[in-house]
């Protein structure tokens, strides 16, 4: 998971991780959490000193109740805490006193694959923006360029056959670019784009603040020919956590979708294509069981081109069953490194946390830090 990979890649550059603290993803209140992790960065400051030492949190939505309890502990709010792409633009942060006074007070940074930073992610961000109020993370445009990069194998082939799509998505990706940019796709299926955008809160809000560039390992300071023959409509379905920990990304993603398969649309009819593509979501709840059910749902309806799951959790649980039945499960977010399998038929728009560790640990290391503590959902991710 993200927790080992900022592991490797942290101690690579001489930095010391403890063993840290997993915690059940499925409870709700972490006062005896926050209690066992103040008393190891008690141990680490008296070793190192406050500036030295930083609490790497990877979780969900719930990540500000563990703030909200954290808080209660001076040497919590004395260290720099650092976050994922889960965590990047999470509005309650800000939207709560307790919680924005806490990620002020610890300068919480967290890095997330970066955008395309182009025409196309002022358009899906500015439209998101419009219908659910709010500025979309960046897997929005991984979702909004899912639904393009399959709609256009899918018109490039004039085909719904799993193993049609493919091994064609891979040289359908290579052409396109998307809202995130390159959607070039590496031999895992997962995207191969490597950069991320480092995020802070300035002012009460969401700011970026810089580049992490995989390639230099350096942080930047801001700033087809068609086949005829298909016909009626394609439906794709998508699997999403509408509810639940994760129901933020799960909403700003289904209407990022349904906007892809309307601009989509209008693509098709300008062409003057004979079929339509159609999207059906379904509610994983932030739950591997109920992801694999809502699969299994989708395949009762004989939909084998799904859009999601958003987790790896989710997508670990679904791969079997997908594997089993030869269904495509092409996901935004995405990005434990177990599931960068070559072959198989998951695709991933976003890159395995081997980098985000990558991109993790370098921003440990220019803040001076020397020893991490992390916290981590004890799941896939």
């Amino acid at each position: 998971g993200l927790q080992d990979a900022s592991r490797l890649s942290f101690e690579s550059r001489g930095g010391i991780v403890d063993d840290g603290l997993g915690y059940n993803p499925e409870v709700s209140e972490f006062s005896v959490e926050a209690s066992i992790l103040a008393d190891t960065v008690q141990g680490y400051v008296n070793d190192h000193g406050a500036d030295k030492v930083g609490v790497l949190y990877v979780g969900f939505g719930e990540v500000l109740l563990f703030m909200q309890a954290a808080s209660d502990y001076e040497v919590l709010g004395d260290v720099r805490w650092f976050g994922s792409d889960a965590n990047t633009k999470e509005s309650k942060l800000v939207e709560d006193s307790i919680g924005l006074g806490f990620v002020t007070d610890t300068s919480y940074t967290t890095v997330q694959v970066a955008s395309g930073k182009n025409d196309l992610s002022q358009y899906v961000d500015s439209s998101l923006n419009e219908s659910i109020g709010r500025i979309p993370s960046t897997y929005a445009s991984s979702a909004y360029d899912m639904m393009w990069l399959m709609g256009l194998t899918i018109e490039r082939e004039q085909s719904t056959d799993v193993a049609v799509l493919t091994a064609a998505i891979p040289e359908v990706a290579e052409e396109y670019v998307g809202a995130l940019g390159s959607s070039r796709l590496n031999d895992a299926g997962d995207l191969a784009q490597t950069n991320y955008d480092v995020w802070d809160i300035r002012d009460g809000s969401w700011t970026l603040a810089g580049t992490y560039f995989s390639a230099t390992d350096t942080i930047a300071l801001e700033g087809t020919m068609m086949k005829d023959g298909l016909t009626g409509e394609v439906e794709v379905g998508s699997i999403l956590p509408l509810t639940g920990r994760l129901s933020k990304h799960g909403e700003e993603n289904w209407v990022a979708s349904v906007l892809a398969t309307v601009d989509f649309n209008k693509y098709l009819a300008d062409k003057g294509a004979t079929w339509t593509l159609s999207a059906t979501v379904e509610d994983s709840q932030t739950s591997p069981t109920v992801a694999l059910e809502k699969l299994q749902t989708l395949h009762a309806k004989n939909i084998k081109i799904v859009l999601g799951p958003e987790t790896s959790s989710n997508l670990q649980n679904m791969k079997g069953y997908a594997d089993s039945n030869g269904i495509l499960l092409f996901s935004c977010c995405s990005t434990s490194p177990l599931l960068a399998i070559s072959g198989d038929t998951i695709f991933r728009m976003a890159p395995d946390d081997t980098n985000q560790g990558t991109a993790l640990s370098k921003i440990f290391t220019e803040a001076g830090i020397e020893a991490v503590v992390p916290v981590w959902r004890e799941d896939a991710w």
